[in-house]
């Protein structure tokens, strides 16, 4: 069957809003997961902050300092030597 030519343009207008909103879609989508994993990684990043904050509390409070600790405590200073 030979078709018209408005048969040809209703098909070639379906066809390209059919890929613009494929695109749209997907942009949509890609978007969505986009904010969806920096969310993910902003709570993870907050997370470790958190609980390297806590551990750091937690080893001054026991008296147990890191390397980058001591050398910063060795560090000379006006303060009387054993006060923090």
């Amino acid at each position: 069957m030979i078709m018209t030519p408005h048969q040809v343009v209703a098909v070639a207008a379906l066809g390209g809003l059919a890929t613009a909103i494929g695109l749209i879609a997907f942009v949509a989508f890609a978007l969505g997961i986009h904010a969806i994993l920096s969310r993910l990684l902003d709570a993870c990043d907050a997370y470790r902050t958190r609980r390297a904050y806590k551990r750091d509390q937690q080893q001054r409070s026991l008296g147990v300092f890191t390397d980058a600790q001591r050398a910063i405590d060795a560090l000379p200073t006006t303060d009387h030597p054993h006060k923090r």
